[in-house]
């Protein structure tokens, strides 16, 4: 058996079999089974033209098995997630397979828990009242008992008053002291009647400590519930291990990307485990896994240092897995909200610049210090300092250093300072960041593949009036910081946008940005070279409301100035699209046009396409069609039809279509795909 396809048996197995868990809808059913599951496990074959998967012949055939699944083991939420591939995606992840603990979910299920706790609460707090009204009624019948017989009784009233034998409690409660009654003061009819008052007095205190036992009970429940609804004070009345479980903010097993910081692993994907937790503000991940190397080879390329340079992931020998990537991050502090937390990262991926020689083998090192200073709940700053050296390299190597001393070498560092304020009363809104990554800066994160850049972005938003606002873009960067290379490239702009909403259902965006690109030759005598590029862009949305349907209507267009300075070249591109929702039935339509005058463009296009989708019961049917029209290459049609039809907890789906060949598909390797423009899709899914 396949080794990847294990996983997903398991998981159809497990929720199929004759498991009590199959099948259990109503909730009590889910009371007295304590794991419940919900999802969907899936196979689909796909024939035909396939232009999102490498193949070396077409037509191309695929199987795909994807899996979501939803495990509520008590409060405790497990997420499965699988999808695994016979070809090998564009993407270059033919497979993957994750479990992970769904946080949001279960901080859903405590609340739940706890609305729970609640109504049961409340509902022995109605009994507890209404017990409480019933023993105050019997008070006071008993109040009324005690004054009819003091006044039938004064006299012996009197007598037990002056004997000394009528006592009260802490608590109100008067009785008698039968044990100190002197026979030479009371007659036996006095002492009968005695014996009447004490058993009243008896009954009075018995409602009375009743009432005080039932009062205390009812703040206690008041109490817990006011506690339940306050969030704050969960802690105290959750358990132990659920307050444990509150703290955690990932936990992730299999196929994982790591985001919790920028200058670490930042969103890499990687085969391991990620986990993060937040307990008495002391925050504490850790990531541990090999990287997932992309499987697609740049084309015309033989020299493997060019690939190292532009794939962190690539490897000399393409027989080999991933880099092992370690990371650890600690601190104090909720990641949302004011924190200083310390990162570690530890791998093996060498410098993508500079690569070193086979006889090496570099551990790579790198630090980050993040830090937040959350000023209001309108005014947040954030800072990161990364730094990063290798280990096990020559003495020589500008790349080496001391890890925790960013003053020894600044070409190793990485800086990021970023600002997010809210102005209330002007109705003004800022975001204002700056980066750093100076030259010999290296790490595995995606957003970190070029070094050697300064980057400075603000964006500032003023409400002018009701459904009125305007905003201004600045954005300046360039490479070459420290002037070491032979030229340097930057880019300015200051551009600006309108937003408008007239009405609900209305609304209008209007932007123009330039953008200016020069080209400085340090070292050479060249004349440097200065271009600027314009773009302004538009966008419609109407989206207004018919009885009990939504049509939406969004229009979109831009328009891109290629360089002023070649008469005005340029390129506009238009999109258009229509929904009409109804009752049953889904009308979609969509356009496109494009066209340039400049040089650099080979093809001007026009697009549209209708759509339908039909929905009945069991039965749900979609047909589409559309036509591409271009100046440079052949026209085409493309057409679609899929449905699928439910049975019991199975749904059966079929997909036939015709590709369009438009520009895109065009551009891909060829490899027979035009010949075979047809494809075929049939699939089998169990929801439960």
């Amino acid at each position: 058996m396949n080794q990847g396809l294990l996983p997903f048996w398991l998981l159809f197995l497990f929720c199929v079999s004759g498991s009590p868990l199959y099948g259990q809808k109503n909730a009590q059913a889910n009371s007295r089974n304590p794991i419940r599951t919900s999802g969907t496990v899936g196979i689909a074959w796909e024939y035909g033209n396939l232009p999102f998967y490498l193949s070396d012949t077409y037509p191309a055939q695929n199987f795909r098995i994807h899996a979501n699944a939803t495990f509520n083991m008590g409060l405790v939420p497990i997420k499965v997630h699988g999808q695994h591939n016979t070809l090998t995606p564009v993407s270059g992840i033919p497979q993957l397979f994750t479990v992970s603990f769904d946080p949001h979910q279960f901080q859903k299920n405590l609340r739940d828990k706890h609305l729970r706790d609640l109504k049961v609460n409340q509902q022995k707090i109605d009994s507890l009242r209404s017990i409480e009204q019933f023993d105050y009624k019997k008070l006071a019948y008993v109040d009324m008992q005690l004054r009819s017989f003091k006044l039938k009784n004064s006299t012996i009233i009197d007598k037990l008053k002056k004997a000394g034998v009528l006592y009260e409690d802490h608590r109100g409660i008067s009785f008698i002291d039968s044990t100190e009654l002197n026979s030479d003061i009371f007659s036996t009819e006095d002492l009968k009647t005695i014996h009447k008052y004490n058993l009243l007095l008896k009954r009075r205190g018995e409602f009375v400590s009743h009432l005080a036992q039932l009062h205390s009970e009812i703040e206690q429940m008041e109490r817990l519930n006011l506690m339940t609804v306050m969030p704050e004070s969960h802690t105290g009345e959750i358990t132990r291990w659920e307050e444990v479980l509150s703290s955690v903010r990932a936990l992730q097993i299999g196929r994982v990307s790591p985001n919790d910081s920028r200058y670490l692993i930042y969103g890499t994907p990687m085969n391991g485990f990620y986990s993060a937790f937040t307990y008495r503000d002391i925050y504490l991940s850790a990531a541990h896994g090999k990287s997932v190397r992309n499987n697609i080879d740049f084309i015309n390329t033989l020299d493997d240092n060019v690939n190292m340079a532009a794939d962190p992931f690539y490897t000399r020998n393409m027989n080999q897995g991933g880099t092992t990537l370690s990371s650890l991050k600690a601190g104090y502090g909720e990641k949302q909200n004011s924190h200083l937390h310390l990162g570690l990262l530890s791998g093996k991926w060498g410098d993508n610049l500079f690569p070193f020689s086979p006889n090496e083998n570099p551990d790579n090192l790198v630090m980050e210090v993040d830090a937040r200073v959350k000023l209001s709940p309108n005014h947040v700053m954030d800072f990161t300092l990364g730094r990063s050296v290798l280990r096990n390299i020559s003495e020589n190597s500008q790349n080496s250093g001391d890890l925790l001393n960013p003053f020894e070498n600044d070409d190793q560092n990485a800086y990021f300072i970023k600002y997010r304020g809210v102005f209330k009363k002007i109705g003004l809104k800022v975001v204002f960041d700056f980066e750093q990554r100076n030259p010999l800066f290296q790490s595995i994160g995606m957003g970190n593949l070029r070094s050697d850049i300064r980057q400075l972005r603000a964006t500032a938003e003023k409400r002018v009036l009701d459904g009125l606002s305007i905003g201004i873009k600045y954005r300046f960067e360039h490479n070459n910081i420290f002037n070491t290379g032979i030229s340097r490239t930057s880019l300015r702009s200051l551009g600006g946008y309108a937003k408008i909403k007239p009405m609900k259902n209305l609304s209008f965006r209007f932007e123009f940005l330039p953008l200016i690109i020069t080209t400085e030759f340090l070292k050479e005598s060249l004349q440097d070279a200065t271009y600027q590029n314009n773009l302004y862009n538009f966008v419609a949305v109407y989206s207004p409301k018919i009885g009990r349907f939504r049509p939406v209507c969004s229009f979109n267009i831009n328009h891109y100035q290629i360089n002023q300075s070649l008469n005005n070249q340029g390129a506009t591109n238009v999109n258009a699209v229509l929904n009409l929702p109804f009752k049953k039935v889904t009308l979609g339509a969509n356009g496109s046009f494009f066209r340039s005058n400049a040089s650099l463009s080979s093809n001007n296009y026009g697009h549209v396409g209708i759509s339908t989708q039909y929905s009945a019961g069991k039965w749900n049917l979609a047909v589409s069609g559309n036509y591409f029209h271009s100046e440079f290459v052949k026209s085409d049609w493309g057409a679609g039809i899929s449905g699928n039809y439910t049975l019991n907890r199975f749904k059966l789906s079929a997909e036939w279509g015709k590709q369009a060949f438009g520009p895109f598909l065009l551009n891909l390797e060829d490899n027979g795909r035009s010949s075979y423009p047809y494809r075929f899709e049939f699939g089998v899914a169990l929801t439960w």
